[in-house]
């Protein structure tokens, strides 16, 4: 048989939810052996917020929101965790390969509120409820998508082929063609998890081609912060505005971005082959 006290200090060490103590029956941040008067502290009480914020990320979050969402103060309390495991290794003294298990985990909460300020009364529209504390949390977990979303989106560092807006569309409507950045910016936009290439190329399919179209911009230009050349947006915009009159003004506002960069390199000219719904 185990002691009680061995069993409680078992349940701490792993974590384990949710468990008391047996001497006092409650959550308390410890609790002392009435033998050797040792103190175990209970790492998943009130007290260990950061514990519970890596590991259990849903009790942290009850934990914080509970009154207000009782009070109605909140609608909604979010918690996003990423986490990431990799392999560091090294060569000892012995010339032999050992790998040591980094484990990094973020944890980002906040909560919506209803906005008042909504005019239409059939539609329910929601604010973050701390604003400036909401942005430091997105800040969080957008660092950590920068390495495991952002870098392997992007394209080699090379020039790149000058497509046709259609021929674009229609390579990232692919499987092979669509980003991760493309799948994770079009299912904020959307709110839909399912995709289907076919559908948004057709013609009739104004408002998909939209979101598909903004969305593929959107992701070519965040992924040229990462580019030292230009990507395949800021090419076909290129070859599209050099065709037209533009005014000063608009002149003035593109070099940096765009007539500039695009004059560096020489565009391969590719048609690309696939079978649409259209050909």
């Amino acid at each position: 048989k185990v002691c009680s006290m061995c069993a409680y200090e078992s349940q701490t060490v792993r974590g384990a939810y949710a468990q008391r103590c047996p001497a006092c029956n409650k959550y308390p941040e410890s609790c002392v052996d009435r033998d050797t008067r040792r103190d175990i502290r209970n790492v998943v009480s009130s007290a260990a917020d950061e514990y519970s914020k890596e590991h259990l990320p849903q009790l942290y979050l009850n934990k914080r929101y509970e009154r207000d969402l009782k009070s109605s103060k909140v609608q909604t309390a979010v918690s996003l965790t990423i986490n990431t495991l990799k392999v560091h290794w090294d060569v000892d003294d012995r010339n032999q390969k050992r790998g040591q298990c980094v484990r990094e985990t973020v944890t980002s909460t906040f909560a919506l509120a209803k906005d008042e300020a909504c005019s239409d009364k059939n539609e329910t529209r929601y604010r973050f409820h701390n604003h400036p504390q909401a942005l430091v949390e997105l800040r969080m977990i957008g660092a950590m998508l920068h390495n495991t979303v952002m870098k392997p989106s992007s394209d080699p560092d090379e020039d790149l082929p000058v497509f046709s807006p259609r021929e674009y569309i229609e390579h990232r409507c692919t499987i092979g063609g669509m980003r991760g950045i493309d799948a994770l910016l079009l299912s904020m936009a959307t709110g839909l998890v399912e995709f289907d290439g076919e559908r948004y190329l057709k013609r009739d399919n104004q408002d998909d081609q939209r979101q598909i179209c903004s969305t593929v911009a959107a992701s070519d230009i965040l992924l040229h912060i990462l580019r030292k050349k230009p990507g395949h947006f800021q090419l076909i915009m290129h070859e599209l505005l050099v065709k037209q009159k533009l005014t000063r003004n608009f002149q003035d506002f593109l070099p940096v971005d765009l007539r500039r960069e695009a004059g560096r390199c020489t565009p391969r000219v590719w048609t690309l082959k696939l079978k649409s719904p259209l050909q």
